[in-house]
């Protein structure tokens, strides 16, 4: 019998093969505290997908960073978030390689061809796995800060490509969407909502998933400016948010004092969340609502016993720069680069 496939898809910066064992093994070692229907490794296949090289070759082809940078503001919508960056780190010291890999990725996939590059390899590994192993058993998707609007972008693409080509593999039992930037990252909101095809229904002839599952911190300034948040009736079809008893738009309701390590950002800290990681085995287990793959009450128990073991006084410091930020009164990109600037720089001060 063919496993669950789930492709694991990064955010931005540099990353190299083996990038999300930590995140498979947070997930890995979370399941066991709970009575699954199913056994971890038989049940699961996770196949790492990658795109940072493509970025990574195409900075190297200029003599400072901040050049590659800049080659491509004219290709970027004036007032814009992208726009902003790029902007922003031309005028940042070529030495601030953290600064300029993280935010780089995003103002390189907005505005160069090479987005059309890293869509293509994409579906490529995405096909290619889904034929060697077989996708009787299922498939879902975990995608990571840029991550989410690379994945938004090439399911986009393969379903206007090809409508048909989920006859073949079938569609996604779940897209796991964390730290969203698929808002953050988009000009024309009407397109996000309304004209895309990447929704969830219970009909794969309407969406691109059967379950959506959007991940918020509420201190994650990537996730928080433009908070992605589907108006009511404006996002695909009516049964994208019920459809019976069946809700296939899950929100995890993450607490700002949910902290477990200094980087809010990070996606094993938010797998490391019980409810995160649980509502992720729910739906790719039993994607039926009326039969429980993790009882609830052994969710509320662990949840219980998370919120107890977070950070002890560095929570409180590390809440209170982050709240400082001021994530959900921002209204100008020019503040919304120094909150995300701020943020990066707080990060690399506590990992060092």
């Amino acid at each position: 019998m063919s496993r669950h496939i789930v492709f694991m898809l990064h955010g931005m910066g540099q990353h190299n093969d083996g990038w999300s064992k930590s995140a498979i093994s947070t997930l890995k070692s979370n399941a066991k505290q709970y009575p699954l229907p199913i056994q971890f490794e038989d049940h699961y296949k996770f196949v790492e997908l990658r795109y940072s090289d493509i970025f990574d070759k195409y900075i190297a082809t200029y003599q400072k960073k901040s050049e590659a940078i800049a080659s491509i503001i004219g290709q970027l919508q004036t007032d814009s978030f992208v726009r902003t960056i790029a902007e922003e780190l031309t005028q940042e010291p070529d030495t601030d390689n953290f600064l300029v890999t993280h935010l780089g990725d995003v103002a390189l996939y907005a505005a160069t061809e090479l987005a059309e590059l890293v869509r293509t390899k994409l579906a490529s590994q995405i096909i290619s796995a889904l034929k060697e192993e077989g996708a009787s058993g299922g498939w879902s998707i975990i995608a990571h800060s840029l991550g989410t609007r690379v994945i938004h972008d090439t399911l986009e693409a393969m379903i206007n490509n090809d409508p048909l080509f989920y006859d073949d593999i079938g569609y996604p039992t779940v897209l796991m969407m964390v730290s969203n930037v698929s808002r953050l990252m988009s000009i024309n909101e009407n397109k996000l909502w309304k004209d895309s095809v990447v929704h969830p229904s219970h009909n794969p002839n309407k969406g691109a998933c059967n379950f959506y599952i959007n991940c918020t911190h509420p201190l994650d300034p990537f996730a928080v400016i433009r908070r992605f948040s589907p108006p009511d009736g404006t996002w695909g079809y009516p049964e994208t948010f019920q459809s019976g008893n069946e809700q296939n738009f899950i929100e995890p309701k993450i607490d700002n004092k949910d902290i477990t390590q200094w980087n809010v950002h990070d996606l094993s800290h938010y797998l490391e969340m019980p409810l995160v990681h649980t509502s992720f085995f729910e739906y790719s287990i039993s994607p039926r609502t009326d039969i429980f793959a993790v009882p609830p009450i052994k969710i509320r128990i662990a949840n219980e016993k998370y919120r107890n073991g977070r950070l002890p006084g560095a929570t409180e410091d590390l809440k209170t720069k982050l709240e400082n930020l001021d994530l959900s009164n921002i209204s100008d990109w020019p503040t919304a680069y120094s909150a995300v600037k701020t943020y990066l720089k707080l990060v690399k001060e506590f990992l060092n």
